[in-house]
């Protein structure tokens, strides 16, 4: 209909450290009065770092798990920081979320 951008893209990297860079400087940033929101790809396998990254509070559980989604078990446990079923999967920006294990207030 109106011809316009649809608001997404995509972008791939030669290797998971300068994706992970990318988009630690350029989410959240303004352009012409949009909000960039950028993601690790839900069907991308991840890394140690990309792990830490989404371990982060804003982060925790906002895309599906690779492995579950893959149908192989999870190497991370209870500590793993992406959702298993569908309940648990949060919206990015949708409120705060759930501690993760281990982090219990004192």
């Amino acid at each position: 209909a109106g011809g316009g951008s649809r608001g997404f893209g995509f972008a791939e990297f030669n290797d998971p450290l300068s994706a992970l860079e990318a988009i630690k400087a350029v989410d959240n940033q303004d352009i012409r009065g949009r909000r960039l929101r950028l993601r690790w790809g839900e069907n991308s396998s991840t890394t140690p770092e990309v792990d830490e990254f989404h371990r982060a509070p804003e982060r925790w559980k906002t895309r599906p798990c690779y492995e579950v989604y893959k149908k192989i078990p999870c190497p991370r446990g209870d500590n793993c920081p992406y959702a298993h079923v569908d309940t648990e999967l949060r919206k990015l920006g949708g409120g705060p979320p759930p501690l993760p294990p281990g982090d219990a207030a004192t």
